[in-house]
Formats: C-alpha cells, sequence, structure tokens
C-alpha cells in the first residue's frame, strides 16, 4: 500500500520556500519545490499557512506527502490563467476544455483543512479541480491510484461566467480510472465527487456538503463501487443524483438529497440510482464444474466478465450467484466454489451487477412525484441479493435481467420472480 504523510515529521512551512500568500504573486514554482522537497525527504507535511496562495499550473502531490492548510476558512489555494473563452464551447467539448487541474495526488497523497478554487491553465485536459491519478497509467485498464484522502477542505471550480453558475470542471474531484482505499472526509464540495470508469475498492465518502451540479448536472456523487462507504453526506443547492452501479459489499446510509436539480433529465425522481450493468449473456450451461460454468456456444473475448456476476436463473443450482474472477472464450471462473454443482438444464446470467449491497435510513427531498407511486429511489437493471428500504421501486429496465443480451441464438431464460439467497 503507498504511504502517507508521516505524522511525526515536522510539518514545512510552504513560505520557506518563497511562497508569499499574497493573492497576487504566482507561488506555482515556490509551493511545488516545497511539494518536491517532502517528496525527496520519504514523506511529509508541506503546511499552507493563512493567505491566498495563486498557482497557473497544476500542484503535484506525492506519494507520502500532505498538503495542509490552518484551515478551510482561511488557507486557500487559487488557481488562475485559464481563458474560459477561448475557442471552447462547454467543458465536455471543445479542444480547450476542461481546464487542467488544481491539484493532482499521486498514490498516497492527501490535502487537508484548505481551499481550492479557481482553474488553471493555459492548458486543458484535466478531470477535476482535484484529481487523483495513477502516476504511471497503464494498460489495459488505465492504472489504480491508491491510499488518497482529502478532508476538511472546501473545493470551488471556477464557473462559466456569471450568469451561468456551472462549474468549469465535470467534477470538483476525479478519482480513477481505478482506485484503493479513497477517503473524501467531512468536505464542503461545489460539484461533483466522480470515480472513474473502473472499479473504485475500499471508499470512504463520509459527511459531506456536495452543492450543485457537474458531470452534465446529472451526477453529484457516482461510482463503481466495491467494499465501501457512503455515509452522512448532504447533497444540495440543486445538486444532480446520486448512482452506484455493478458493485459489490457497499454500505449507503443516512445521505440527504435536497432540491435536485431536474433540468437535463426527465427522471428526476431518481435521485438514488442503483444500477447494474446493460450488457451481458443469458443462455443455458453446456456443463459446469466446483468453480466453473462452460457455455460452448460462446467466444467471448479473454476475462470480458471479469468483476461481473453471473446467476443461476434456474433448474440445477437456481438462485446462486457469484462474482466472476476471469473467463476464456466460453467457461466462466468463479471466485468461490458453487454449493450445488449446474448441469446442461441450468439457465444463467452474466454481467456487471449490483450485488450484496445494504441501502438504508436515506432522505429523498427532491421536488417532483415519483412515477411509480412509492418513493423516489429506484434500482435499475441488474441487481441481485441487496437490502434496500420499504417502498423502493424496481425501474421498468430490470426487466431486461432475463433478457437475452447477447451470444449465439439459444433457450430464452425463464423470467419468474426469484428471491436471492
Amino acid at each position: 500500500m503507498a504511504r502517507r504523510a508521516k505524522a511525526g515529521k515536522r510539518p514545512l512551512d510552504a513560505r520557506r520556500f518563497g511562497a508569499r500568500g499574497d493573492g497576487l504573486a504566482d507561488d506555482a514554482k515556490s509551493l511545488q519545490s516545497a511539494l518536491t522537497a517532502a517528496k525527496d525527504a520519504g514523506g511529509g507535511v508541506i503546511f499552507l499557512p493563512p493567505g491566498v496562495c495563486r498557482t497557473a499550473a497544476t500542484l503535484v502531490v506525492s506519494s507520502g506527502v500532505r498538503l495542509k492548510g490552518a484551515s478551510r476558512d482561511s488557507s486557500v489555494l487559487q488557481g488562475f490563467g485559464y481563458n474560459p473563452h477561448a475557442d471552447r464551447v462547454a467543458w465536455f467539448t471543445g479542444p480547450n476544455a476542461p481546464p487542467t487541474a488544481v491539484v493532482r495526488l499521486s498514490d498516497g497523497a492527501s490535502l487537508d483543512s484548505l481551499t481550492v478554487e479557481g482553474a488553471t491553465g493555459p492548458r486543458s485536459g484535466g478531470n477535476g479541480l482535484v484529481e487523483a491519478v495513477p502516476a504511471c497509467p497503464s494498460s489495459p485498464d488505465g492504472g489504480t491510484v491508491r491510499n488518497i484522502a482529502i478532508s476538511g477542505c472546501r473545493l470551488r471550480a471556477a464557473e462559466e461566467g456569471t450568469e451561468i453558475s456551472r462549474p468549469l470542471y465535470a467534477a470538483a474531484i476525479y478519482i480513477g480510472p481505478n482506485s484503493e482505499y479513497a477517503d473524501m472526509l467531512h468536505n464542503d464540495i461545489g460539484g461533483a465527487i466522480s470515480f472513474g470508469l473502473g472499479t473504485a475498492r475500499r471508499a470512504e465518502v463520509i459527511g459531506n456538503t456536495i452543492r450543485g451540479g457537474a458531470s452534465v448536472d446529472v451526477v453529484s456523487l457516482g461510482g463503481r463501487l466495491f467494499d465501501s462507504l457512503v455515509d452522512s453526506n448532504i447533497l444540495t443547492d440543486t445538486p444532480g443524483r446520486i448512482v452506484l452501479g455493478m458493485g459489490w459489499h457497499n454500505l449507503v446510509r443516512y445521505n440527504e438529497v435536497h432540491q435536485a436539480f431536474r433540468g437535463t433529465w426527465a427522471n428526476a425522481e431518481e435521485v438514488y440510482l442503483i444500477h447494474g450493468g446493460y450488457e451481458g449473456t443469458a443462455s443455458c450451461a453446456t456443463g459446469a464444474s466446483a468453480r466453473t460454468l462452460t457455455d460452448t456456444r460462446q467466444r467471448w473475448n479473454p476475462d470480458r466478465y471479469a468483476d461481473a456476476t453471473v446467476l443461476i436463473a434456474s433448474e440445477q443450482g437456481f438462485g446462486q450467484y457469484r462474482s466472476v474472477a476471469g473467463n476464456t472464450q466460453n467457461t466462466l471462473k468463479a471466485d468461490r466454489p458453487w454449493r450445488i454443482v449446474s448441469d446442461g438444464s441450468s439457465e444463467y446470467v452474466v454481467a456487471p451487477a449490483f450485488v450484496e449491497n445494504a441501502l438504508f435510513a436515506s432522505l429523498n427531498n427532491a421536488p417532483c412525484a415519483c412515477r411509480s407511486g412509492s418513493t423516489a429511489s429506484p434500482m435499475w437493471w441488474r441487481c441481485t441479493g441487496t437490502t434496500i428500504p420499504r417502498g423502493w421501486a424496481s425501474g421498468e429496465p430490470m426487466t431486461t435481467f432475463w433478457k437475452r443480451t447477447g451470444g449465439p441464438p439459444g433457450p430464452t431464460p425463464s423470467s419468474r420472480p426469484m428471491t436471492m439467497p
């Protein structure tokens, strides 16, 4: 695991490296020199004193280094130099959109007790106001960033203009494309928390206030989480929704969504959207062993269904589900043995899914009625073995759980309802 800043080390004051913090000078070189000195010393804390430190370049916080302010009310890191009107249409289009990040975190880096605001320039291509990304991206999945912490901070990106209160960045915090042990604790965030398109494992998102939108004003907190905790967050000031999908073993509790924004999406009541995957295969097994399931009709790409879920939908082994550790062109390998080994009569579905999660005691104060006539928090697509509050709706696309979505012609799986173990 990547190391974090060592608590026993004496903090280094950024002013020792020339940072002025007067709100006028560009302190980028001085601040980066301080951060590099802490990195070269094997890790440590860089203290940002009260004042406004401006930077026209992205500051890189390396492994084992913590950038810490006196408080988020007094220590401000302000990005500047980005012109949002130069050959630019919107934050998600055009050669100059979005601006580069103000802060980039590497493995084992952290931010604590400061405000990050503005937007840096003149380059473009950042994922968020603050981004945590692998130092060395790798194929095929882009790599994993580990052991990140952002706590007690205020994040406010520069906005489109005086008449458009939309951040220039798609997210205030971007972590990805894959991550492990990312902690977002007690922050005041203008914009979205966005985990990448990969997987986020062991994340803790606790006690944050998330204001407004971005991510096309639809999602304020989203990701494919595994073994994670989303607890006691407040989404307010016309936020987007919470979207969690295709993950295992998450606990989502005591969150509040107030006055959700519905300007760009019709199904605004779905502010807690529990979302399985779209693409999958439904067919009949031709064989199985203690930890595999084979269908000789398939021609899957290797590991196409790694981290997906395979469910026995009928006949022998009915109701069992397993995480897929990997696959060959026609065989799925389960992460643990089957209780009952399937045979040629067993129908199965394999797809990304939302599995064995618990959601309870969260408030939805969206200003709209629910089409289903029940509470406005649905489960869509493939959701298995998950505990939800009474009254939560199942969105209509749940029926596609039983629909053939890939593979050559074969028997159609049963559409009868079932109770998961």
